[in-house]
């Protein structure tokens, strides 16, 4: 069963997470990745860097009539500063332009608090679609990471935006990261193929 809710505004979860009091400028707005940083996480610093795996997803809100969770099992793996791979494949800007084409949106940080990740492919000049996912996170404790994810897509520009939001845990199965990530030895179509699906597991989609 789906359960509707409403997340709190960008910039309230971001203060709430992100204060640490008193005078001095105030903090950056964090960049929009579609996802909010779960209240009551990303308070303790916790050492990021490691391989993790993804528990406990379900679907919070959509307007798909079949949303996708995300796949728990699927491993993402962090080196402290940002996501290296998911399923293991690296998600790094470079590689996901050469199979996917320019990215409209591409942020992808984490400081041993919080964790933010968001790409976007605007193809609306070309006669086609826009896809965007996401997701925001926060520490619970050194094993433990609480996630939103976020994923839509949108027909065209006059198409209303079909959207899947989840929720899960991120929990370490590892300290240390690999060094490298997976590289298929397949063709191209079978690459793209491939990280769409790694895509796909760790956001969820309709």
């Amino acid at each position: 069963m789906i359960h509707k809710m409403r997340s709190a505004p960008l910039w309230f979860a971001m203060f709430l997470v992100g204060c640490s009091g008193g005078g001095g400028p105030a903090p950056t707005p964090a960049p929009d990745v579609g996802a909010v940083i779960p209240i009551d996480s990303g308070k303790v610093v916790i050492q990021m860097t490691g391989t993790w795996e993804i528990r406990n997803a379900v679907v919070v809100d959509t307007n798909s009539p079949n949303p996708v969770v995300p796949l728990n099992g699927t491993p993402i793996v962090l080196d402290g500063a940002r996501i290296v791979s998911i399923g293991g494949l690296s998600v790094a800007r470079a590689d996901l332009e050469a199979l996917l084409g320019p990215l409209s949106l591409y942020v992808n940080q984490a400081n041993g608090r919080t964790l933010l990740y968001g790409i976007g492919l605007d193809r609306f000049a070309q006669g086609l679609g826009r896809e965007r996912v996401g997701v925001a996170g926060g520490s619970i404790n050194d094993a433990t990471i609480t996630i939103e994810a976020y994923s839509s897509t949108q027909a065209d520009a006059a198409a209303p935006e079909v959207f899947v939001r989840s929720r899960y845990t991120l929990a370490k199965i590892a300290q240390a990261a690999p060094s490298t990530s997976a590289v298929l030895d397949i063709g191209e179509v079978a690459q793209r193929d491939a990280v769409r699906a790694a895509l796909r597991a760790a956001f969820g989609g309709n």
